[in-house]
């Protein structure tokens, strides 16, 4: 199994899956870059959406293959994986994607042509400036996990603000931000979202 294979747990609204789902519409196309095993896109299937993927690793793609409508094996930031795709999409989906990129920017501008008019990218980024890294940072200490806001393998690092800020530059104007943590009290992550947010969730539309 994947380490990024998360279920959709509906009934917490405090998780970045299940604040995707609530910002999606029944009836609309959707792609999920770096969808996995394809568990999120099942989730919205099931609410009526059709769901495209992208998924770099086969084995994942193969169980993702089972659960979408369509699955394409290969980087987002291959421009024949691009290609490849059958869209206009009303919605691109980059959950816990984009901070893994090289060219995080670059990917949201080429993936523009794939979406409809005033359709909508939805990401999630991690929040670098959450209470654990702070103090951290406070004793000196800067490590890499397997898996978190740290994990080894992110490229990128956000706050709210910068989060924001990276899909103006790309083009897109942000229409929505929601802080997630799965297992904070809610008073805590929606009192002080910047120190206590694992991840912001982030809505923008093209214009």
């Amino acid at each position: 199994m994947s380490r990024y294979d998360f279920p959709v747990d509906a009934g917490n609204k405090k998780t970045v899956y299940s604040i995707i789902a609530s910002w999606v519409e029944p009836g609309k196309r959707a792609l999920d870059v770096g969808c996995d095993t394809g568990n999120l896109g099942a989730f919205m299937k099931g609410m009526g959406l059709s769901v495209d993927g992208i998924e770099m690793d086969p084995v994942a793609a193969l169980s993702a293959k089972d659960k979408l409508d369509s699955v394409s094996v290969g980087s987002v930031e291959d421009p024949a994986v691009l290609d490849s795709l059958n869209g206009p999409y009303d919605y691109i989906i980059f959950a816990d994607v984009l901070e893994h990129l090289s060219s995080p920017e670059a990917t949201l501008e080429r993936v523009k042509p794939l979406l409809k008019a005033g359709g909508h990218v939805i990401a999630s980024l991690p929040n670098v400036a959450n209470f654990r890294v702070r103090f951290g940072l406070l004793f000196g200490r800067f490590e890499y996990t397997e898996i978190g806001i740290l994990d080894r393998t992110h490229l990128r690092f956000y706050t709210r603000k910068s989060g924001t800020e990276l899909f103006r530059r790309a083009g897109y104007e942000p229409v929505g931000s929601r802080p997630a943590a799965t297992y904070m009290p809610t008073p805590l992550l929606y009192g002080w979202p910047e120190l206590f947010a694992t991840r912001f969730v982030v809505k923008a539309k093209r214009p």
